[in-house]
C-alpha cells in the first residue's frame, strides 16, 4: 500500500523521473544509438590508423579533411558519452526516484557541445569552400597558397561564431537551479526558443551544405572549362577559354575535387539526416507540445534520427578512402578505373609521382586547336 502511495507524494519531476525509468522502450532507443556511435567512432579510428590514405596533399584541404573528421567523431562521442550518463540514471537502483533528476547545467553543457560539434562540420565546409576558391581564382602559385595556420584559425572563427549564436538563443528561458528528469531543456517557458534553435542548427546545415555543392560543381565546370571539354565552349567562343591555364591552377582544380569527391555523399546523408531531424521534431512540437516525460523522451530518440548520422558517415568515408572490404575483412577488388581520388600512402615520392601523373594527363588531353570542334574521347567525373 505504501508503494502505490509514495510516487503521489513525490514532486512532479522526480515522479517523470520513475516514468522514465520504467519505459523499456526508451532505454532500448538510446542503447542502440549509443552502439551505433561506439561503432562509427571504432571505424573513424580503423580510418585514422589504416595505412591507405586519401590523396590529398595540400596543407590547406589535408587540414579541413582532418578537422570534418575529427568533429564527426566528437560528435559521435558526446552521443555515446551522453546515452552512456542516461542509462546508467535510469538503471541504477536508487532509493530515492529525486536523485534521478539531472541537473540543467549537465544537460545544457552536453546539448550544446553536441551541436557546435556539429558546427564545426558546417563551418569546415564554408571554409573550405572560401579557401578552394581563393586558391584557384587569386594564387597562382601552389606553394604559396598553402596557409594551414590561417584555414585553422577562420574554422576556429567561424565555429565560434556559429556556436555563440546558438547559445544565446539556447539559454533563453531556462531556469538553471531546476532539476530535470528529461534529457532536453525544452519546457513550457522556452518553447518558442527552442523552435528557434531547430530552425538555427538546420539553417547552418543547409548554409554549409550550399557553401560546398558550389564549390564541388564550380571546380567540375572550371575543369572542364580549363580542359576543353565542354562541348558549346568549344563550338561557340572556343578561342576565349583559357586552355593555357598554369599548372598551378589545375593542380589546385584537382585537388578541390579530391576532397569534394570524398566528402559529397558525407555531407549530402548529413542534410537528409538533418532535413527528417528538423521536420519531424517541428511536427511533434506541435502536435504535442507538453507530452507525458515518458512518451516526450520517445518521441524525441524516435525523431532524433541526426544522433546516429555519424555511422553512415563513417561507414561513407570508409567507402570513399577504399577502406569498406578491409574493415569488413573482405578482399577489395582491383580497378583500373582512372580517377582523381588515388588511395596510396601518402608520401613525398607518391606526391611527385602523383603531379607527374597529372601533368602528363594535362598534356595528353590539351585540345589541339585544329580540331577544336571534335569533342575530347576523356571524360573525367568523380
Amino acid at each position: 500500500m505504501t508503494s502505490l502511495v509514495l510516487p503521489a507524494m513525490l514532486p512532479e519531476n522526480c515522479q517523470n523521473a520513475e516514468l522514465i525509468a520504467q519505459s523499456v522502450l526508451y532505454k532500448a532507443l538510446i542503447v542502440v544509438k549509443g552502439l551505433a556511435c561506439i561503432l562509427s567512432i571504432a571505424i573513424l579510428t580503423f580510418l585514422a590508423f589504416s595505412k591507405a590514405q586519401v590523396r590529398i596533399f595540400h596543407p590547406n584541404t589535408k587540414i579541413i579533411a582532418l578537422v570534418v573528421c575529427a568533429f564527426v567523431c566528437l560528435v559521435a562521442a558526446n552521443v555515446t558519452l551522453t546515452n552512456m550518463l542516461e542509462i546508467w540514471r535510469i538503471s541504477y537502483p536508487y532509493d530515492n526516484p529525486c536523485d534521478r533528476l539531472w541537473s540543467i547545467r549537465s544537460i545544457f553543457c552536453l546539448r550544446s557541445m553536441y551541436v557546435i560539434f556539429l558546427n564545426g562540420v558546417n563551418s569546415s565546409l564554408i571554409v573550405l569552400c572560401i579557401e578552394r576558391f581563393v586558391c584557384i581564382c587569386r594564387i597562382s602559385n601552389y606553394e604559396k597558397s598553402s596557409k594551414p595556420v590561417l584555414v585553422a584559425v577562420f574554422l576556429v572563427i567561424t565555429t565560434a561564431i556559429f556556436s555563440v549564436i546558438f547559445t544565446v538563443f539556447y539559454a533563453s528561458g531556462v531556469d538553471w537551479n531546476e532539476r530535470i528528469a528529461v534529457t532536453t531543456i525544452r519546457n513550457q517557458t522556452n518553447g518558442a526558443f527552442y523552435q528557434i534553435v531547430l530552425t538555427y542548427v538546420e539553417a547552418t546545415e543547409i548554409l554549409g551544405v550550399l557553401f560546398f555543392l558550389f564549390i564541388h560543381y564550380w571546380s567540375l565546370w572550371y575543369r572542364k572549362r580549363v580542359r576543353g571539354f565542354k562541348s558549346i565552349a568549344q563550338r561557340s567562343d572556343a578561342d576565349t577559354i583559357p586552355r593555357n591555364e598554369t599548372l598551378s591552377v589545375k593542380f589546385q582544380i584537382e585537388e578541390t575535387l579530391a576532397i569534394t569527391c570524398l566528402f559529397l555523399p558525407v555531407v549530402l546523408i548529413k542534410l537528409a539526416m538533418g532535413i527528417f531531424t528538423f521536420v519531424s521534431a517541428s511536427i511533434a512540437n506541435a502536435i504535442w507540445p507538453n507530452p507525458p516525460a515518458n512518451i516526450q523522451m520517445i518521441i524525441y530518440q524516435l525523431v532524433n534520427v541526426g544522433a546516429v548520422s555519424p555511422l553512415p558517415m563513417a561507414l561513407l568515408l570508409a567507402h570513399g578512402t577504399g577502406q569498406l572490404s578491409r574493415l569488413f575483412c573482405c578482399r577489395a577488388k582491383t580497378s583500373t578505373r582512372i580517377s582523381p581520388i588515388v588511395f596510396v600512402t601518402n608520401t613525398n615520392s607518391s606526391q611527385e609521382e602523383y603531379f607527374d601523373r597529372l601533368k602528363q594527363l594535362f598534356e595528353r588531353n590539351a585540345p589541339d586547336p585544329a580540331k577544336k570542334y571534335e569533342r575530347s574521347s576523356f571524360q573525367s567525373m568523380c
